[in-house]
């Protein structure tokens, strides 16, 4: 471990910092992938630290979804298929449909914040028209959940419930996409998603967004299919 990641652990509480190790690992370096194995002894050899704090951060990675436990075997980084990643999709729609019921309902939000959106969309749709952009999906991934974020930072102190569930799905819904949004369709449908969201905000219709919600789930079997 570098000096300055052992003083940052030594110094704060030993759990989180292996949480966020591990999702580094995961997310950001790449050095498990769907499927790999964790090897407490490795980790703890590697950074001078007990096996217990460890094995916490797992069984919270584990409750988030981000990992699996198999008896007898251990602890490996969590897979996704197509269907997990089409009911990921649609417990995110479902959500969000109560999500922005609460920002339009309470107006937490200014025409900055619609700019703000959408000025991610456009970046969005610049990155799936380059398809010479190097790391093109995973790029997208990450502006979308940018985007999506944003609304979370919206709804303020109303639909607490919804918020914290959302937050608390952000990582299976990173861990679905970063494995399956890949299609040239799957960019499209977010994007025109997204403007369906932006058109609801900017006219506070409900009904609009009901419409978002029922394309999303209309179009989800066939673009998935395809």
């Amino acid at each position: 471990m570098k000096s300055s990641e052992y003083q940052k652990a030594r110094n704060g509480n030993l759990k989180d910092f292996m949480v966020e190790h591990l999702k580094d690992e995961i997310f950001v370096k790449k050095n498990l992938v769907p499927g790999s194995r964790i090897s407490e002894r490795k980790y703890s050899e590697s950074l001078n630290i007990s096996r217990a704090p460890i094995r916490e951060a797992l069984k919270e990675l584990q409750e988030q979804g981000i990992i699996t436990s198999i008896s007898y075997k251990g602890w490996f980084v969590a897979e996704y298929d197509e269907a997990d990643y089409r009911e990921i999709s649609r417990l995110r729609s479902i959500l969000e449909d109560n999500l922005i019921e609460c920002i339009i309902t309470h107006g937490h939000y200014e025409d900055k914040d619609l700019s703000r959106l959408r000025t991610l969309n456009e970046e969005l749709k610049q990155i799936a028209s380059n398809h010479d952009l190097d790391k093109r999906p995973l790029k997208f991934i990450d502006k979308e959940m940018e985007f999506h974020n944003y609304l979370l930072g919206l709804s303020g102190k109303s639909c607490k419930w919804t918020n914290r569930i959302l937050r608390n799905l952000n990582y299976q819904i990173y861990c679905t996409f970063d494995r399956w949004f890949y299609k040239d369709s799957q960019m499209n449908k977010s994007i025109i998603g997204h403007e369906l969201i932006l058109e609801a905000l900017g006219e506070k219709d409900i009904g609009k967004l009901r419409e978002t919600y029922e394309i999303e789930v209309d179009k989800e079997h066939v673009i998935l299919s395809e």
